[in-house]
């Protein structure tokens, strides 16, 4: 960590402010020293920092704002936008990313902080936060700078794993696991007064099919890893005649209360269904939950052999359960829809399907507080499950796979979390059961709109090609769904193509050059497209390969 932070913005930090307490927490915690720059005046300021910019103090979509946020994007530096609107978090990421963050139509609460890195193994990590307290903010703005995001458990490994070497199995010489996207979003935000964070490790990748641009399959292997904190506003005690529940007095006629204690979370997420459109043509190929808290001796099912030359094919094991099929469906998924367990005191059921063809949804349920049945009147309250009041991680996996012609539709799922509070009532004498009452579910849920990180379409094996004086050919080899064309940059008389364009997922080409008789070195670039469009002429993921020949011996 840098041992200082750069503020951006064109205005001081106001005394007294939520801003300013969240800055000097931050600065505390991380032992750091804040330096306030004015990047309207010098835009183009060099720093190894983290970087976080007052938005309403400083134009972030300007031109100059944008070069500099790249610059220190692409050089794995924390970059926090504080309180941004939509248009100005969408400014920035489709500059850094190459697509806009937010479909149009995206109707989403408000950020307090909206974080980036890109991280040296190409993860791109995501901070959004919800919350509104200067405490909670600056909580999450620390835990992001000390890239606590940055999901290190065994699983997470092993899930990373499962997507990267099913691409990179014996496929020509172009590494598809290198070529897959990686993409971590954390949400932070507060439920039913129940802070919350739901992290999403996101894989994408390209299945390459045929010869036209449309051609092929997208397929995301996403895990869900929440932590849930059921520990605020849980209390016991002992009423003496009446208990307030909920703002509403019951009678107990002495007895133990337990109140605020969480009696369910449901977990879903769903590609939305489109304007106009019937049904959701994507597949929900597998949907396991995989921990609670890090135990996962009960996981349901093997999981799925993703294996093939260039794409997927779903594994034919079926675990514990017998796999289950249908019309959206690919044959022989491991995967089963409806399906229960229990784990010490909390019960999970899977509910995968049910708000649409394509919909993975888990519900985790916790055992609620038991009233003492022994002899005599004196009657208490076995506390509620331990996982009801504290902190609760659950870790759920599932895939998806839609045509490549769906991705221009399917840009983002929707990821919905709901929260039940339940209360327990014991009455002082055991000829009454104890009285469980639902907590107020206004307010109990809500929904974010997670955005796709989509897979390239073309790649190459390499970035560069070295020649040495006396020139000779090289070959390099090209990844593409549908067709690529070839161009050598100004057309230099010294360097040759043999092949302009092609198809497939695999191609071979072989670049010569001629000798070098000048007393320095020269250089070319080969730009390869991939033919979106081949009728109106629209190409689309540029590659540029630097060549490279020396005047002398290499």
């Amino acid at each position: 960590m840098a041992e200082k932070i750069i503020y951006i913005s064109n205005e001081p930090v106001v005394e007294n402010s939520a801003l300013e307490k969240t800055m000097i927490q931050a600065a505390e915690e991380l032992n750091a020293k804040i330096l306030v720059k004015d990047f309207t005046k010098n835009s183009k300021t060099t720093t190894d920092a983290p970087i976080i910019i007052l938005c309403n103090g400083i134009n972030v979509q300007d031109e100059l704002i944008l070069e500099s946020i790249e610059k220190a994007y692409f050089s794995n530096q924390h970059i926090i936008l504080y309180k941004p609107t939509n248009n100005e978090i969408n400014a920035v990421y489709e500059r850094l990313e190459g697509r806009e963050y937010f479909k149009a139509d995206n109707k989403i609460i408000g950020y307090s902080l909206f974080g980036l890195k890109l991280a040296e193994n190409g993860v791109c990590y995501v901070l959004e936060d919800h919350e509104k307290q200067a405490d909670a903010i600056s909580r999450n703005m620390v835990d992001f700078l000390k890239d606590k995001q940055e999901l290190d458990t065994p699983a997470l490994h092993l899930f990373h794993k499962k997507g990267t070497d099913a691409l990179g199995a014996d496929f020509s010489d172009v590494n598809l696991a290198a070529m897959a996207k990686q993409h971590v979003i954390s949400k932070k935000f507060t439920l039913k007064e129940k802070p919350c964070t739901l992290n999403f490790y996101m894989i994408s990748c390209h299945k390459y099919e045929g010869t036209t641009a449309v051609g092929g399959e997208d397929w995301f292997f996403i895990q869900q890893y929440g932590i849930l904190n059921g520990a605020p506003g849980y209390n016991k005690y002992w009423a003496g005649s009446w208990a307030n529940v909920n703002g509403e007095d019951w009678f107990v006629g002495q007895g133990e209360v337990c109140l605020n204690y969480v009696d369910y979370y449901k977990m879903k997420n769903y590609i939305p269904l489109p304007d106009g459109a019937d049904q959701i043509y994507a597949e929900l190929i597998y949907a396991d939950p995989q921990a609670i808290n890090g135990i996962t001796s009960y996981t349901v099912s093997e999981g799925i052999d993703i294996g093939g030359t260039v794409g997927f094919e779903a594994g034919v094991s079926g675990g514990d359960l017998e796999a289950k099929g249908s019309g959206s469906f690919s044959i022989g998924a491991n995967f089963t829809s409806s399906y229960s367990f229990e784990v010490q005191d909390c019960s999970c059921k899977g509910i995968s399907l049910s708000e649409n063809n394509s919909s993975a949804e888990w519900e985790y349920k916790f055992k609620r507080a038991a009233q003492n049945r022994a002899a005599g009147k004196w009657q208490y309250l076995h506390d509620p499950a331990a996982l009801s009041c504290s902190v609760f991680s659950p870790l759920n996996s599932w895939v998806w796979k839609f045509n490549t012609d769906k991705r221009d539709v399917y840009k983002s799922f929707i990821s919905t979390m709901e929260i039940g509070i339940m209360n327990t009532i014991s009455r002082y004498s055991g000829s009454q059961s104890p009285k469980h009452i639902a907590g107020n579910s206004e307010g109990n849920s809500v929904s974010f709109n997670i955005t796709f990180n989509m897979p390239p379409l073309l790649g190459i094996d390499t970035k560069s090609l070295l020649f040495d004086k006396e020139g000779g050919t090289q070959k390099f080899n090209i990844t593409v769904q549908g067709t690529w064309s070839l161009k050598i940059k100004d057309a230099p008389s010294w360097i040759r193509a043999d092949q302009s364009g092609g198809t497939g997922a695999h191609s071979e080409v072989f670049i010569s050059t001629d000798e070098n008789q000048d007393k320095k070195e020269r250089q070319a670039i080969l730009q390869i497209y991939r033919v979106k469009d081949s009728t109106h002429n629209i190409t689309d993921g540029l590659i540029e390969i630097k060549v490279i020949q020396s005047a002398g011996k290499i």
